[in-house]
């Protein structure tokens, strides 16, 4: 009888194991001018149809901000956070009318060179249609199961592992 949860765990352990295996890789962007201190709520959009995917996705990213402090907002939030997965060449990204603080052009712009299976997570503040933090993560990510759930896990913990970011140095 004892032996059944220590199999499970010894699953899940190696299943963590192998979904961290595959290289990941993490990269995060932060508006030096925006100031994070002032950003209380925030609301995660997407399409009002979601897959099972994007519904995982989606709620692992609202557990991940709320951890760092953040309170979700349905209405008048300070911050909107959208996730975009690059599935195939021929996906474009969808555009905003927000712009990016490093080139000053719309913030999907800089997607278009995203290599296809990365995850790209904006969040703008809406007030002033800035783009204040951009995390991509690329890798190799299993279409279904206990090591996506993982391996998307892993990529959040990353991503957001030191947001919001703290002010510069003055």
């Amino acid at each position: 009888m004892r032996a059944r949860p220590l199999l499970a765990l010894l699953f899940l352990a190696a299943a963590c194991g192998l979904a961290c295996a595959h290289v990941l890789r993490t990269s995060v962007h932060a508006n030096p001018k925006a100031d994070f201190s002032r950003y209380k709520t925030f609301s995660v959009t997407g399409t009002r149809i979601e897959t099972d995917g994007q519904y995982m996705l989606r709620k692992e990213i609202i557990a991940h901000v709320e951890k760092k402090g953040l309170t979700p907002a349905a209405e008048s939030p300070d911050l909107v956070i959208v996730s975009q997965l690059i599935r195939d060449a021929s996906q474009r990204p969808e555009q905003t009318d927000f712009t990016s603080w490093w080139s000053g052009a719309a913030s999907t712009e800089p997607t278009g060179n995203m290599p296809i299976g990365a995850l790209v997570i904006d969040i703008t503040d809406p007030v002033t249609k800035m783009l204040v933090w951009r995390g991509v993560a690329t890798g190799t990510v299993p279409p279904s199961g206990l090591l996506r759930k993982a391996k998307v896990q892993v990529a959040l913990d990353r991503l957001f592992s030191d947001f919001p970011p703290r002010p510069p140095s003055k």
